[in-house]
């Protein structure tokens, strides 16, 4: 496939997709649900991330899957969209991913405090690479199966993604097949990091809360 060779015009259906991304993104899942059942604001418990971690940690699974499917969905949905109106514009399709990304971790109706995005960009790379979200996803459950630690999982999830990803570029071109999506990839996983650097701290000096035990 080639690579388009300019930047997408900004047409009006265009820009109704990219607001409806960031908007979509902007769903605070995690605090919306501990609000209306928990009786609190899950940015005020725990670790204080609104997320499917500290929701599952607090308020108990029946509330966390909700905000993990609803999470994962909001990624989903908008590049599956981007991707059947234009659907050979990788520019597009990284961007759409991209404002749903950083709408879930800067939500407008959560005063731009959201979550770290694992979900939400696991929903934009099944959407885009579906064989790698699938290595991805194993790797994180074999990591929390080893572990009980969901930040290092995702960390260990998220480089995977991204070695892999590279290495299809350069050697493969079968699933990331231009510089965009390799590029995206890479941001994505920048990110992923950057939210998560309290939890590397505490990795690194083994004090990161695990579900083997429970502390108050």
């Amino acid at each position: 496939m080639s690579l388009p060779s300019s930047c997408p015009i900004l047409t009006p259906k265009l820009l109704g997709l990219f607001i409806f991304s960031y908007l979509l993104g902007s769903i605070p899942t995690a605090v919306w649900i501990s609000k209306a059942f928990c009786g609190f604001d899950i940015r005020e418990k725990g670790s204080g991330n609104a997320g499917f971690t500290n929701v599952l940690r607090v308020c108990g699974l029946k509330y966390a899957i909700p905000v993990g499917i609803v999470d994962l969905l909001k990624g989903f949905i908008p590049v599956i969209l981007a991707k059947f109106l234009y659907p050979l514009d990788y520019n597009i399709h990284v961007i759409v991913g991209l404002y749903t990304v950083l709408g879930h971790i800067f939500p407008i109706f959560a005063s731009f405090k959201g979550g770290k995005g694992v979900f939400t960009s696991l929903g934009v790379m099944v959407g885009l690479f579906p064989v790698y979200s699938f290595v991805a996803l194993l790797v994180f459950l074999i990591v929390f199966y080893i572990s009980k630690i969901v930040s290092l999982s995702s960390l260990s999830a998220t480089l995977i993604f991204v070695i892999i990803s590279v290495i299809d570029y350069l050697k493969f071109s079968k699933y990331i097949n231009n510089k965009i999506y390799l590029y995206f990839v890479i941001l994505v996983g920048t990110l992923i990091f950057i939210t998560h650097r309290s939890n590397i701290k505490r990795l690194i000096k083994g004090e990161e809360l695990s579900f083997k035990k429970r502390k108050e």
